[in-house]
């Protein structure tokens, strides 16, 4: 009978035991779900940051190129590798002067081709002379003479989207156009967000 007490106690001091083991298991995975969830909020926190960051990068570029133009190459500019910075300038002038018939003096603070060649970005130094230029490349309607605002990576980006659904209100008979980064339907103001997740009125 004293045999079974003993077996009984000692059985009673490992459940004992084990109980202290599954207990600190569970101690432990509670810890670690709290430091997971708290990683968790650790990232969306700063990738809200990030996102916050880039779209304060993302306004500073547009204003550092708010009185940029962007010129297509297929318009005889024949940008070349040996091209020199003041060659590249005085392409532009002649194309202003001789194609878009622009009879005022247009300062150019800087022109150079993008990586691939396919363009010729023009810094101006101020919004009239932009202005100018881009009411005489319209006026011209050449198809070979292509002139735009310069945008950052990602007005750009939303343009090509917003196109879309310009040509898609125009089919429906809507007035339509393009507004830096939204679009104008009628009058009315449509981020691509809006334009994304239902149809405009």
């Amino acid at each position: 009978m004293w045999r079974e007490i003993r077996e009984m106690k000692s059985d009673i001091q490992q459940i004992g035991s084990l109980r202290s083991d599954v207990n600190k298991v569970i101690d432990d995975v509670s810890k670690a779900k709290e430091d997971t969830e708290s990683i968790k909020k650790e990232n969306r926190q700063l990738k809200k940051k990030i996102g916050e960051l880039e779209d304060k990068i993302d306004v500073i570029e547009n204003e550092n190129k708010q009185n940029n133009i962007v010129i297509n190459a297929d318009n005889g500019l024949d940008i070349r590798v040996s091209d020199r910075q003041k060659e590249f300038e005085e392409k532009v002038s002649t194309l202003f002067k001789d194609k878009l018939k622009i009879r005022e003096d247009i300062k150019v603070d800087k022109a150079f081709p993008n990586k691939d060649r396919s363009c010729m970005i023009v810094k101006l130094t101020n919004a009239r002379d932009k202005s100018l230029i881009i009411s005489a490349a319209m006026a011209l309607s050449d198809p070979a003479i292509y002139i735009s605002s310069d945008y950052s990576y990602k007005v750009r980006q939303t343009r090509k989207k917003l196109i879309m659904h310009m040509i898609k209100a125009r089919d429906n008979g809507h007035n339509a156009k393009l507004k830096f980064d939204k679009l104008l339907i009628d009058r009315k103001i449509y981020s691509l967000d809006e334009l994304e997740n239902g149809d405009y009125d």
